[in-house]
């Protein structure tokens, strides 16, 4: 692929062979993409990189549904590069039926970032034996649900953000989210998230200490705990929760779990009504 280049598909099946793709130019560029046929299920078992003349490449994947149905793209064990690479919606004509799956995906990207051109509706899942990992793990524009759930694991080793809409919802449903910082504080608003991130038994671990661990604008919806719980493990760093509460979802029991050595303090007003438990380490209330 060449920047700007884009593979519209007649039809579903498999891809089994790796994609090359050009260095990205500008930042945020989306137009480099692969699209899948409306109403078809697109298979991609090997994956995408750069050539190694670059230093990363941008390239996005569109499960284009035009009203035809359940319009899906599977990786499955599929490889991906260092890239900044868009998942994007239903599109222009869309009805809301637009779906990423990731299954046994591995990699190093530069940013991941699900949710742009979603119209109606769309679904990012992380699924069953990922593991893979970006500098930046954006969820970005609107009425996009990404979800991560079973036995992945994805590690952010730079920022968790929410971009361009801050009203697509992040649902952490089982594996584990390694992380330095959820939620950033910036002129671009990358800790509003307008619609309530779901706690549902991911385990959402330290990868350093940090004051500003995790940092929902005060503007946020209010963080829900699930019945899976909302589960942190410190891993022997210190590290705090700031600006906008947990609240408690609506008929679920759910617990806030503090795992591992270390310390995690509490520097947000909240008002879950589950349990508190601490299995390790050190939960340190700061209200002040």
């Amino acid at each position: 692929f060449g920047t700007g280049g884009q593979l519209l598909l007649q039809a579903g099946g498999d891809l089994d062979r790796m994609l090359y793709v050009d260095n990205q130019a500008t930042a945020n560029d989306r137009s480099t993409r692969l699209v899948a046929a409306p109403g078809a299920t697109l298979m991609l078992t090997r994956g995408i990189d750069i050539p190694r003349a670059y230093e990363y490449g941008g390239f996005a994947i569109q499960p284009y549904d035009a009203g035809a149905g359940s319009t899906r793209v599977v990786a499955a064990g599929a490889r991906f590069g260092y890239l900044d690479l868009y998942l994007l919606g239903d599109g222009p004509a869309g009805t809301g039926q637009a779906e990423h799956l990731w299954t046994g995906v591995r990699g190093g990207l530069r940013k991941f970032a699900a949710g742009y051109d979603t119209l109606v509706s769309s679904r990012t899942t992380l699924s069953t034996d990922c593991d893979f990992g970006a500098n930046w793990f954006d969820i970005a524009w609107t009425n996009a649900v990404v979800c991560i759930t079973n036995n992945a694991i994805v590690h952010v080793y730079g920022q968790l953000r929410f971009v361009d809409g801050n009203a697509s919802q992040l649902s952490l449903d089982g594996g584990t989210l390694y992380v330095n910082a959820f939620g950033v504080a910036n002129a671009n608003n990358q800790h509003l998230s307008l619609r309530p991130v779901l706690f549902n038994g991911t385990v959402v671990a330290a990868l350093s200490s940090s004051d500003l661990f995790m940092n929902l604008s005060e503007s946020s919806a209010s963080p829900l705990i699930r019945n899976g719980g909302a589960i942190f493990d410190t891993q022997g760093y210190d590290v705090a929760i700031r600006g906008k509460g947990f609240a408690q979802e609506p008929g679920s029991s759910g617990a806030f779990v503090k795992r591992g050595a270390g310390v995690l303090k509490i520097a947000a007003p909240m008002s879950y009504t589950g349990q508190t438990l601490v299995s390790n380490g050190k939960l340190r209330l700061d209200l002040a």
